[in-house]
């Protein structure tokens, strides 16, 4: 049985590459089954935004679980041990990208709980009306059955 990386981790998409602009609100995902798997890391990649980024236009990344195969119990990650690379804030936003500078980089967090579904949201503060490059890949690591591809 192969033991290399590559076939013990699945990479789905959370979010396919877009411009997110708009009126302020969360961005529609895809939210991430865990089953089968030990551990989950999201990445997501921004492009340079075309707006001026600010405190009153930005862009927060909120951690999300929950247990129902619909998502409609989907809630912030607010517990600090459950998550790796970021600590979330009382609303469970793991990142912040709010100044020139803090787009067109690529942020990781990952996710140690114990609900089956997970989910890094963005959430636009603001209006975007030109928007910001971004996509979001979930990478799942630990599989139960390999290989994975």
């Amino acid at each position: 049985m192969p033991t290399d990386l590559h076939h013990s981790i699945l990479v789905e998409s959370v979010l396919k590459t877009q411009t997110v602009s708009g009126a302020a609100g969360e961005v529609a995902v895809t939210k991430i089954d865990r089953q089968g798997f030990e551990s989950l890391e999201f990445i997501a990649a921004l492009g340079e935004s075309g707006d001026t980024l600010s405190g009153a236009l930005k862009l927060d990344f909120i951690l999300k679980d929950g247990d129902l195969s619909d998502g409609s119990d989907l809630a912030p990650v607010t517990d600090p041990t459950l998550v790796l690379g970021a600590i979330p804030d009382s609303n469970g936003i793991v990142i912040i990208v709010d100044a020139d500078g803090e787009d067109g980089k690529v942020y990781s967090v990952g996710y140690v709980g114990e609900k089956r579904y997970a989910a890094l949201v963005p959430k636009k503060t603001g209006t975007h009306t030109n928007g910001t490059p971004l996509s979001i890949l979930a990478v799942k690591g630990g599989a139960h059955k390999r290989p994975t591809v």
